[in-house]
């Protein structure tokens, strides 16, 4: 009895260590791991780090990219044995020896595990659930996790490979998602595909994913793109929490693994520049940033150790628009294209014949990444060794350097856009640093703001109809129109955002309406027109243009139709509206016209009602011809009249209109 119950004790507090869904917290482990040669010893060495991670009650551990072996190969049948067998340990003779090998281990510890493996799809012969676009053997670089009981529960597939010609990217862009038992959902992905809208942008966004898995054997690059600087740049703009774990051979740059939560930086991270293997634990929030309690925080190398870490610099640094800085008070602009930075820097110097230079940057351009060009822009301080833009960057030694007391840097570039197919968003912006030790800045030295600037859309709009007039009174309408929205959609329109931001609204250097519009008849009654046309326009001080800004004219055919132009004669900046606006008073008191269909996402540019046919029954409708020209923002409202005995005038206007 007495043996039974310190079981039961043994048993149930191992299980209390476990974090559970009611816990704010869950415990992570990534591993630094120095590439081997020999397959066999570095699974016996995953098996022993696994031991580690659960003796510090680690819930889940992440190995880099390619570390058991990067020559062999293992099947990862995820759709075929697995589904009917899902734990490899229990039927070892079904599996790879890697997957039956890492199973067991993940079982017998009781411990999330996610490992990376070249994987093997043989397509010559029938591959059950798999994709098989030609007969051949295909090869993957996969993520493969395993739950507590030894389960294979998810496989990932990289989509964008770096280089890796043996290799074929994921056939299909399949994202990597999982839960845990403690109750939290990770997103996970490989090495360069953190480059990408897909998969790391929209994992985030698509399915608001707040933790992520990475691993990855990455190669270092100066000034932006150093591992342990990217992957904190990357959890602290997407607001996530980040588990980097990263293949060590610092004779090609490979080094750098993480725990980051949000804008809290790195929770426990290394950059080391000798060959290394190291285990890092740290407990992780469940809200990303809300960080309680003490955590490891960087393991910082000497620098001088880290002079045995390669490091390739950014082959685009070139063709960038920049200015040497000079020591003193600084502040200025510098402008490539569509990027607008403005730098305020206060730089003293120390004396000392290595003093390095600072030289600012503006870039918006593409880089070439393993021969995949990638879009960049970037505001930046970089460090060089000469005054030439081809000694950046330049990792000067410790004794004698110039200091920067102060430096502010402001970027204004491409706004977000929202990508509805992908479902996240097209543009990421991070914020990057690398000190002299390789380690980006703790969060706790510098402020990242992200202001989205307010721009007004523009929608071009015809009505004809009855409306209200806040729901005292009705009245009938005719307008052709310019006018502002706060959004993409059309009741976002008619609005002005609640704080006014100059620079908001668009300039328009040509803008010109036309309305065909039945010729307005007299009422012998009232001795007044039945209809009235009037010029309306609305800029940022809610007061009209002035009248020399534009020029309103008219003209009638057969006292029945009446074409009405409105054009601007002057640029006319911060525009609210622009129209012809019509009541028609015949209409007064009906019923208040419906609302439309909008198709919020069309982006056409020419739309046309054609013309009826000579036997219509109803040949004195009217009908609309929008012409937009993008190239000069200008849009040109017609509405032509059919009327049989004017047909050939009116078909003649409606060409020469819309060839204009």
């Amino acid at each position: 009895m007495k043996f039974r119950a310190i079981i039961f004790l043994c048993i149930l507090g191992f299980s209390l260590q476990r974090s559970t869904p009611e816990d704010n917290s869950y415990v992570a482990a990534v591993v630094e791991y120095q590439v081997q040669s020999n397959s066999a010893t570095n699974l016996q060495n995953y098996m022993k780090i696994i031991g580690d991670a659960a003796e510090q009650n680690a819930d889940i551990i992440v190995f880099p990219e390619l570390t058991i072996s990067s020559r062999d190969s293992v099947v990862v049948p995820i759709n075929g044995l697995l589904k009917e067998h899902p734990i490899p340990a229990l039927q070892p003779q079904l599996f790879d020896e890697v997957l039956v090998s890492i199973s067991s281990a993940a079982r017998h510890h009781q411990i999330y595990v996610v490992i990376n493996v070249q994987e093997l799809v043989n397509c010559t012969v029938e591959a059950t659930g798999e994709s098989c676009p030609e007969e051949k053997i295909y090869l993957f670089n996969t993520n493969v996790v395993f739950d507590r009981a030894g389960a294979v529960i998810d496989r990932y597939r990289k989509i964008n490979l770096f280089g890796e010609h043996t290799r074929t990217p994921a056939l299909t862009p399949d994202l990597g998602i999982f839960t845990t038992d403690f109750g939290v959902t990770f997103g996970h992905y490989i090495c360069f595909d953190l480059m990408f809208q897909v998969p790391a942008v929209q994992v985030v966004q698509k399915y608001n994913i707040t933790d992520v898995i990475f691993p990855t054997m990455w190669f270092s690059e100066m000034p932006y793109l150093t591992a342990v600087q990217i992957q904190e740049a990357y959890a602290y703009a997407m607001n996530v929490n980040f588990l980097g774990a990263g293949a060590n051979n610092v004779r090609v740059g490979s080094a750098g693994s993480g725990i980051y939560s949000g804008k809290a930086g790195a929770l426990v991270s290394i950059m080391p520049g000798t060959p290394t293997t190291k285990l890092l634990v740290s407990r992780v929030p469940k809200v990303p940033g809300q960080v309680e309690g003490d955590y490891p925080g960087p393991i910082n190398d000497d620098p001088l150790v880290l002079d045995s870490l390669v490091l390739i610099s950014d082959p685009s640094l070139p063709s960038y628009v920049t200015r040497l800085i000079k020591p003193g008070l600084e502040e200025f602009a510098l402008i490539d294209k569509d990027v607008f930075c403005r730098f305020k820097i206060h730089m003293s110097e120390r004396n000392s014949d290595t003093a390095p230079y600072y030289r600012a940057v503006a870039h918006d351009g593409v880089n070439v990444y393993a021969k995949r060009p990638v879009g960049t822009v970037g505001c930046t301080i970089v460090a060089c060794k000469t005054e030439d833009i081809k000694s950046c960057v330049y990792r000067f030694p410790n004794n004698g350097k110039r200091e920067i007391t102060a430096l502010e840097i402001q970027m204004t570039s491409y706004s977000k856009h929202y990508n509805r197919t992908l479902k996240c968003e097209d543009i990421a912006y991070y914020p990057l640093s690398l000190r002299n030790n390789k380690f980006p800045l703790s969060p706790k030295n510098f402020t990242f703001n992200e202001q989205t600037v307010q721009k007004y859309t523009y929608r071009a709009g015809a009505f004809s109809g009855v409306r209200s007039y806040s729901g005292v009174a009705t009245g009938g309408t005719r307008v052709c129109s310019v006018f502002a929205c706060t959004g993409n959609t059309i009741n976002t329109c008619g609005q002005r955002f609640s704080r006014f931001s100059s620079n908001t609204a668009a300039v328009f250097e040509e803008l010109k309406i036309t309305a065909a519009v039945p010729t307005p008849k007299p009422n012998t009654d009232l001795s007044a027109n039945n209809s009235t046309y009037f010029p309306l326009s609305l800029d940022k001080t809610i007061k009209p243009l002035k009248p020399e800004y534009f020029n309103f004219s008219s003209v009638s055919f057969f006292d029945t139709l009446s074409i009405y132009t409105l054009e601007l004669v002057k640029s006319a900046p911060d525009l609210y509206s622009f129209a012809i606006w019509g009541r028609e008073y015949t209409t007064d008191d009906e019923e208040v016209s419906p609302p439309r269909e909008h198709d919020e996402g069309a982006d056409d540019s020419t739309t046309t009602t054609p013309a009826p046919e000579d036997d219509a029954p109803d040949s004195s409708r009217y009908w609309i011809h929008l012409h937009y020209i993008s190239k000069h923002h200008s849009l040109q409202f017609i509405r032509d009249g059919y009327l049989r005995e004017c047909r050939h005038l009116l078909s003649w206007y409606y060409l020469r209109i819309s060839s204009n």
